[in-house]
């Protein structure tokens, strides 16, 4: 249970430091790419502008303006074939991290541990930024496990 909520926060925290690339556009609908993100053009990303880009991906899955996430509009950014699936990681990780018991999930309970360990992971030379090359790798990483993925789902 624990590794699908991780898994679900990670898939937010994803889509949203994932480059737009064709293939990779049909799960979390559209993607920031790394110039987009890069807000202050000096060619890395913060945690400042990872954590922004974020909050803003939050507000857009956010359809209703409540500050929360219902399940509903999790699913809603799954592809059409993934959408059951989803919807019961969706209600998983609701179930998991909903600390009000509204049925919801606030920025607050949404799990933000991730984006510590993520960015620990692609900053490879541990300066502290991702540069547009450790990007570029962590978009190769991910595009290589989804091929291995899909391969096993057949």
């Amino acid at each position: 249970m624990k590794s699908i909520a991780l898994m679900t926060a990670a898939a937010i925290a994803l889509a949203a430091a994932a480059p737009a690339m064709a293939d990779s556009r049909k799960g979390m609908g559209e993607r920031a790419t790394f110039e987009e993100m890069d807000t202050n053009n000096d060619g890395s990303l913060s945690k400042a502008e990872m954590t922004a880009q974020i909050d803003a991906r939050f507000a857009k899955m956010d359809t209703n303006g409540d500050g929360a996430l219902t399940a509903e509009e999790l699913v809603a950014q799954a592809p059409e074939d993934k959408k059951e699936r989803f919807a019961k990681r969706a209600e998983k990780m609701i179930k998991r991290h909903d600390e009000n018991g509204d049925g919801k999930l606030s920025k607050d309970e949404m799990p933000r541990r991730n984006i510590d360990r993520m960015f620990s992971k692609v900053d490879a030379d541990e300066n502290g930024a991702i540069s547009k090359a450790e990007f570029d790798a962590m978009k190769d990483k991910r595009k290589g496990k989804r091929k291995g993925k899909d391969k096993k789902d057949k």
